[in-house]
């Protein structure tokens, strides 16, 4: 209970509210992975470094579900594991679409084509953490309040 009340709690610098550490992995979790994607597109037949660049990509994601998953509690906590159902539901689609559309962008198999590959994973990962930074709300929605679970704003 207390990770949760500081994984919420809000900061301020020189009377700047910043995000809570719940809405910060999000961001490190989408941010670092492009940074180390797009840099897997330029390292050339360096295969070393290029299974170490996707490994670091990868990892870094994975900070993006600390921020994520506790959003579904956050915002309904009554209906948090339907929440979670219909987000990793719509999250799977990526995942066999995604190579299918990277074999289409590389029929020669070349640096520059699976730079572009990598351009296009960053670009939607930079706008998943942004849409995430603007959007998301770590409040209980007024449709998910119901007295019977006793769940308050």
């Amino acid at each position: 209970m207390a990770i949760l009340q500081l994984l919420h709690c809000k900061r301020t610098l020189f009377g700047i509210i910043l995000p809570t550490p719940s809405e910060q992995l999000p961001l490190k979790g989408m941010i670092g992975p492009a940074v180390f994607l797009v840099a897997a597109g330029f390292i050339g037949c360096d295969y070393s470094l290029a299974v170490a660049f996707l490994t670091l990509s990868t990892t870094l994601g994975g900070f993006c579900s600390s921020g994520y998953s506790i959003n579904h509690l956050d915002i309904a906590p009554s209906y948090a594991g339907i929440l979670l159902g219909i987000t990793n539901t719509f999250a799977t689609i990526p995942g066999m679409v995604g190579p299918v559309i990277a074999r289409s962008l590389t029929p020669e198999n070349t640096i520059r084509e699976w730079q572009t590959v990598f351009w296009i994973a960053a670009t939607i990962n930079v706008f998943g953490a942004a849409f995430f930074t603007l959007f998301a709300k770590g409040e209980v929605q007024n449709w998910a309040l119901d007295d019977h679970h006793g769940h308050r704003n």
